[in-house]
């Protein structure tokens, strides 16, 4: 759709903790490209329907990151009832069984559950804190796309505003299969939890 657009600056601010040195100074060498590329104003008469796409590309910002907000509330909800229920499992076995019965804690039941349950915080801490949105610099904005026609600047920041969306989606899709994963451990851990519970109950 944009393949005749000259591009722009590419002022957008790249927020993903993963980006190397090596990816900032080809980054910089493709913005020299595109500002030397870059002659006059687009024709208006080539995208007469620039006004309401420009209308649905800005609200995708806002979209994402209430998305994403969403989804690390699911970590967050997760995490916090791995950490709760791990600990409140062996201490109320413990109190019913009594402690003069000293309940095998090392039991294999008892193992898987505590294996998984490390695996349910390590995997979920770090999915919750891999990547970041992708946004538009306001100030490189201002610095770049000051001097173009209102048209003009509204095909640029459509434009730019799609690939972000494109990239956030895909950090979107990767967060919520890894809530996922994390949600199938924690299930996993309170059933071999219970398990291990019951056993040890039983057996007194």
């Amino acid at each position: 759709m944009y393949a005749n657009m000259v591009a722009p600056l590419d002022c957008r601010l790249v927020t993903s903790k993963q980006s190397s040195h090596a990816n900032r100074i080809s980054s910089s060498v493709e913005m020299v490209r595109m500002a030397e590329e870059r002659r006059g104003e687009l024709n208006p008469d080539e995208f007469p329907s620039i006004e309401h796409i420009y209308e649905f590309a800005l609200p995708s910002y806002d979209w994402a990151a209430r998305r994403l907000d969403t989804i690390e509330r699911r970590f967050d909800h997760l995490l916090t009832l791995t950490f709760t229920l791990t600990l409140a499992v062996p201490v109320v076995t413990i109190a019913i069984a009594g402690a003069e019965n000293q309940p095998d804690l090392l039991h294999w039941q008892g193992v898987v559950a505590l294996g998984l349950f490390l695996a349910t915080a390590i995997l979920g801490i770090i999915i919750r804190q891999q990547g970041e949105l992708k946004f538009m610099d306001i100030s490189g904005m201002y610095a770049d796309w000051g001097n173009l026609s209102p048209h003009t600047f509204k095909q640029y920041a459509a434009y730019y505003a799609g690939e972000d969306f494109t990239e956030n989606m895909i950090l979107l899709e990767k967060k919520a299969r890894g809530s996922d994963w994390v949600a199938t451990l924690f299930f996993s851990e309170i059933m071999f939890g219970l398990w291990w519970a019951y056993s040890v109950i039983s057996s007194v």
